[in-house]
């Protein structure tokens, strides 16, 4: 995604969950394009990213942000991203985050505690562990990229690879 529409408008991607909030915020804006000073605090980097955002509605950029292992975003980080989606002008929020992680991220979201941020996310997708033929072929279009011989393994050998695997991307790399 970041290579195909990085050029059209702001994107950002955030794969360390941890660090601190005055981090969180600042590389929010480090990855989107906004100046936030090394010594700045929480708020005066938010104060640079509700600026740049600002710009950025008023050109008609959608700014997104990419959080990677959201799962272990510690609890005040998902507070912030909630006050970071209360950042709108008419009603049109000045940016758009995609959370990604384990399907356990959903039942930390369904927590109390994270109602109103649940509430916001408009659009929930789950990726399942691949069947047998869709292992078959993310093994070929791996060894293909690659540059490998897409025969390299037999048919019993990816059979394996999918049985061991249980079809989680993650463990047929490996």
């Amino acid at each position: 995604v970041l290579m195909a529409y990085g050029q059209q408008f702001p994107l950002g991607y955030l794969g360390n969950p941890f660090v601190d909030e005055a981090e969180f915020i600042r590389h929010i804006a480090a990855a989107l394009g906004a100046e936030c000073p090394g010594a700045a605090t929480a708020k005066e980097c938010l104060d640079a990213l509700e600026a740049f955002l600002r710009r950025r509605h008023m050109e008609r950029k959608v700014c997104v942000v990419f959080v990677d292992e959201a799962h272990l975003l510690d609890p005040v980080l998902l507070d912030r991203l909630l006050v970071l989606s209360n950042l709108q002008i008419s009603g049109v929020p000045l940016l758009q985050v995609v959370l990604a992680g384990v399907p356990g991220l959903l039942e930390l979201l369904a927590a109390p505690r994270f109602g109103s941020l649940n509430q916001r996310i408009g659009s929930r997708h789950l990726l399942r562990p691949l069947n047998k033929a869709e292992v078959n072929e993310y093994v070929h279009h791996r060894l293909a990229h690659a540059g490998g011989d897409q025969e390299l393994f037999s048919p019993r050998a990816l059979s394996a690879v999918q049985r061991r695997s249980g079809g989680r991307p993650r463990l047929v790399n490996l």
